[in-house]
């Protein structure tokens, strides 16, 4: 199984990301979204660690039983996503993320503002290194 815990659903990446997270699926296995949670900026730390536990149960749930080891993509807000990759990476989970080539696009407004417009091209899944074995 390959879980997706961001605010990008997979229906939206490119053929090129499809393929990439294809590769890392077993038999019938499946692309499952989970929208990465709002983390309030003025949250405690305390906060962040109850939404990781949540996810992580979820994630946990969702994966229980199953013979094929789990691959999870955590990308969002930095402290929920190392709160919550550290718990997968302990109990064995693979994760990965996802990264992309930027690049930016720069134009002055006919009311002399700045628009910018960043476009981003899916390179690779960069597995992250466990500490915990």
């Amino acid at each position: 199984m390959f879980i997706n815990v961001s605010n990008h659903p997979s229906r939206k990446w490119s053929q090129e990301q499809l393929q990439a997270a294809q590769e890392l699926l077993y038999e019938d296995d499946a692309i499952v979204d989970i929208q990465f949670p709002n983390v309030a900026p003025d949250g405690a730390t305390f906060d962040v660690q109850l939404l990781a536990e949540k996810l992580y149960e979820k994630i946990e749930s969702m994966t229980f039983g199953t013979c094929f080891p789990t691959t999870v993509m955590v990308q969002g807000e930095f402290s929920l996503t190392h709160t919550l990759t550290n718990l997968l990476l302990k109990a064995d989970y693979g994760c990965i993320v996802a990264c992309s080539e930027r690049s930016l696009q720069e134009s002055i407004l006919p009311d002399g503002t700045t628009s910018k417009k960043a476009v981003f091209k899916f390179v690779q899944f960069r597995k992250l290194y466990n500490p915990f074995i």
